[in-house]
């Protein structure tokens, strides 16, 4: 095995328990909120975008429309999400966060972020884009971007 071949799966197993880590204690801060990642994830979404629809879900987790609707339905019914038909088209639907949904996701992000600060100490910009960058990379790489 070469240096290259040792180091690609050095990165692969320290980015497997990374996320591991990162998805048990994202789990157990969002168990308390009654609040799945997958939910976690489409709130942030919807708070980035405005409106999101389905098939942007479903880009964004890997999941297929039926499981997407089930979410959305969920966040829907605990008032998190409002439903929105698009002018012109009743098949075309939006999502927008309503004012509860701002408030948890706003919340929910800071508890994150109060985990995650280690990332981000004693590192300038620069350094934390050019990991960005090799995240990315590395995500499209396997195909998962």
């Amino acid at each position: 095995m070469t240096e290259q071949d040792q180091l690609a799966l050095r990165l692969f197993y320290t980015v497997r328990e990374v996320n591991g880590l990162m998805q048990s204690r994202l789990s157990e801060t969002l168990e308390a909120w009654d609040i799945t990642p997958q939910q976690f994830s489409v709130l942030g979404a919807a708070r980035g975008k405005g409106t999101i629809h389905n098939s942007d879900i479903c880009d964004l987790l890997s999941l297929s429309k039926g499981t997407v609707s089930g979410i959305l339905n969920r966040l829907v019914a605990r008032a998190l999400l409002s439903k929105n038909r698009a002018n012109g088209d009743r098949r075309a639907t939006g999502y927008t966060l309503t004012e509860e949904g701002e408030r948890l996701i706003r919340t929910l992000e800071a508890e994150v972020l109060s985990f995650t600060a280690p990332l981000s100490a004693d590192r300038t910009r620069a350094d934390l884009l050019a990991y960005l960058r090799s995240m990315g990379r590395l995500a499209e790489a396997l195909g998962q971007k």
